[in-house]
């Protein structure tokens, strides 16, 4: 006997198991067109029930769960500082200075503050977000140019001239990408910066969205009534980023962190009347701001609780659904078999 021949044959067995599984579904599409109204309200019903808690899930992990896109997002953290109440508190430059210096053995660290400037280029004036960042900040975050250079440590040394990295989301939206920006000379505030390079948000989230990067030691030039505030103590509007090197854990850089603070100076430690200590934690705590991720994990956690509840009553209401409608074909599939009727095509469906 050939191959051909056998074919039938071998397929024979599958035939036979397929066939009912065909059958209902065949008389399960055909119960669900006679009753049009039913199967479209219980779709819709579970359609409803799942996309809510998906729809939170989804912002819940892409905000919260997820690194930083990169592999090597498990060596990035933030040094913050926890104050007796459990808030989180920014950092003066002067605890900058003393953290970044006690840890430079064990990690890089970088920091970051922004301010809203009035950006004149060309057009109409227009405010806009800029961060004010470290010559590290970049490479702590291992962030690449799209257009140009990025900001490097020469940028951020006193009497560098002043320069500037838009961002690409600003190059798009208020430059047409523009591809001759790159050179070009941007006013934002007083002071006139070049734009040497074009960079996408190494630091996506609420709390870092800005359309420009410009150096820390710009501060003085964008904000002249503002000197001194990067030796004042009591101004405290700096985050941190940092990247622990290939021998050191965050509980080492933590504390490090906390030996730091012995070493502070006098006037710094005055300057904070409440009790208070240094914590390492993840990076997505420096982008989504500590403020932001408190009040939004609280409020995030009751909003999963409730879409539980809401899936699990919509479940529910459909379970109970279905039986009452099985339920209520008990009298007629008692009728035809007392009459002896067929019930092959009247299986009990809690859709017929």
């Amino acid at each position: 006997m050939s191959v051909h021949e056998r074919r039938p044959l071998d397929i024979l067995p599958v035939a036979i198991i397929l066939a009912p599984v065909a059958g209902d579904l065949d008389r399960a599409l055909r119960a669900l067109i006679r009753r049009r109204a039913f199967a479209v309200t219980a779709v819709l019903t579970l359609a409803l029930a799942f996309s809510i808690p998906a729809v939170v899930l989804s912002t819940v992990d892409r905000h919260f769960w997820r690194p930083l896109d990169r592999a090597d997002s498990d060596r990035l953290f933030t040094l913050q500082i926890r104050v007796e109440d459990g808030r989180f508190s920014p950092l003066s430059h002067p605890e900058y200075l003393q953290l970044r210096d006690a840890g430079a053995e064990a990690f890089i660290l970088a920091t970051f503050g922004q301010f809203d400037f009035t950006l004149v280029a060309g057009g109409a004036p227009t405010r806009v977000n800029v961060a004010l960042v470290s010559g590290d900040f970049f490479p702590v975050l291992g962030a690449r140019p799209a257009h140009g250079r990025l900001l490097a440590a020469s940028d951020d040394a006193p009497g560098a001239r002043p320069v500037a990295v838009v961002s690409h989301r600003a190059w798009t939206t208020r430059f047409g990408q523009d591809p001759d920006l790159v050179g070009r000379s941007v006013r934002l505030g007083p002071q006139a910066f070049t734009v040497v390079g074009v960079g996408v948000n190494p630091l996506p989230g609420p709390a870092h969205a800005p359309d420009f990067w410009v150096p820390l030691s710009a501060l003085r030039q964008v904000l002249p009534e503002a000197a001194d505030v990067l030796l004042d103590p009591r101004a405290r509007w700096l985050e941190t980023v940092g990247r622990l090197h290939a021998s050191t854990s965050r509980d080492e850089a933590a504390e490090l962190a906390a030996l730091a603070r012995d070493r502070l100076p006098s006037d710094v430690v005055a300057a904070r009347t409440e009790d208070w200590r240094f914590v390492a934690r993840p990076v997505n705590h420096a982008r989504l701001g500590p403020g932001y991720h408190r009040d939004t994990t609280r409020f995030l956690t009751v909003l999963v609780a409730i879409t539980g509840v809401f899936l699990f009553a919509a479940c529910s209401n459909m379970l109970l659904l279905l039986l009452t409608r099985g339920a209520e074909r008990t009298r007629e599939l008692a009728v035809r078999r007392a009459l002896g009727a067929s019930l092959a095509g009247a299986r009990p469906s809690c859709f017929c």
